[in-house]
């Protein structure tokens, strides 16, 4: 089987910059997204809304590889939102060896209000949901989903 190239561009509309490539192997397949909302100095007008979920995105990357049987191996997501105040970030990959073979790490990293805060699990298959609301990690390791308190909440 020869490598086969796919690639796709404007699938989002005139506002939001994309880019889809498909890459096909005798190994498997490759996906690739590229998305980035344009300015309004760049288009002349306000851009539409480039929602996500629960979200309305700045940019997203995406890439995903799947073997040959079509079972999803790797998966590595990013998203930009809040005017590019916020990002969060979630790598998927399956274990190879040791005790958790077979399994999918997971590990979620986000950042806000200058925090950092990341959440490693192993889970039984890849996750595909849209990337939610995060939390904030605290010093002692537990860890609070939701909005962040302050010290005038009651």
């Amino acid at each position: 089987m020869a490598k086969k190239r796919k690639v796709t561009k404007g699938y989002l509309g005139s506002d939001i910059k994309a880019k889809r490539v498909e890459r096909t192997t005798k190994r498997g397949s490759t996906i690739k997204e590229s998305e980035n909302q344009y300015n309004a100095g760049y288009l002349g007008h306000t851009p539409e809304d480039f929602k996500y979920g629960d979200k309305k995105l700045w940019g997203r990357k995406f890439k995903s590889k799947k073997n040959k049987e079509g079972e999803e191996i790797k998966r590595k997501e990013k998203i930009t939102f809040d005017d590019g105040k916020q990002m969060k970030k979630r790598k998927q990959r399956k274990i190879k060896f040791g005790k958790n073979k077979g399994k999918i790490l997971s590990k979620t990293v986000s950042w806000k209000d200058g925090k950092r805060s990341v959440k490693k699990e192993y889970i039984d298959k890849i996750n595909t949901d849209k990337l939610k609301k995060g939390g904030v990690k605290y010093r002692d390791g537990g860890f609070l989903e939701g909005p962040i308190p302050t010290l005038f909440d009651d």
